[in-house]
């Protein structure tokens, strides 16, 4: 790029006196075609990377906004007016076997960790219980979930 240091030798315009400032506009003038172009060209190749930047942007964010049931809604109501557990509870969404489920992990004093339907509905309970294996069920649980997210945590203190 072409800047006013390099262009005064054109018009040969001397230092700051105030006869020559329009010398100097009118060197500035000759620089926008210039600096104009190079601006186009910077906008066009950022453009590009911006556009990409909010697609991908558009994208995680659609793909990460999950609708929970509304009786997730309810349940995390029910535990938050309950003592806070020990650890304190937490709601995880999963794909199991092909299906989407929630799963509320065990927590004290032997009580499983249930695993639930879109629906609600019990599917079984993977570990926790006297045994801390849990039911028996669904034995493959912990190996077979995929797409783990955080639903939502208890973050009181016990």
């Amino acid at each position: 790029m072409t800047t006013v240091n390099e262009r005064t030798d054109i018009l040969d315009c001397p230092g700051n006196e105030p006869r020559w400032k329009l010398c100097w506009i009118v060197q500035a003038i000759g620089l926008l075609p210039v600096f104009l172009r190079q601006w186009r060209q910077f906008i066009k190749s950022q453009s590009l990377l911006m556009i990409a930047a909010l697609l991908l942007l558009i994208g995680c964010t659609s793909a990460n906004q999950t609708v929970t049931p509304e009786w997730i809604d309810r349940l995390i109501e029910q535990i938050e007016g309950e003592p806070v557990g020990n650890p304190p509870l937490s709601v995880w969404r999963y794909e199991y076997k092909g299906q989407e489920v929630y799963y509320v992990p065990a927590h004290c004093c032997d009580i499983p960790g249930i695993l639930f339907d879109t629906e609600g509905n019990v599917i079984c309970e993977p570990d926790g219980g006297i045994k801390g294996a849990g039911d028996g069920r669904c034995d493959d649980f912990f190996e077979q979930r995929k797409e783990e997210l955080l639903i939502w945590k208890d973050n009181r203190s016990y």
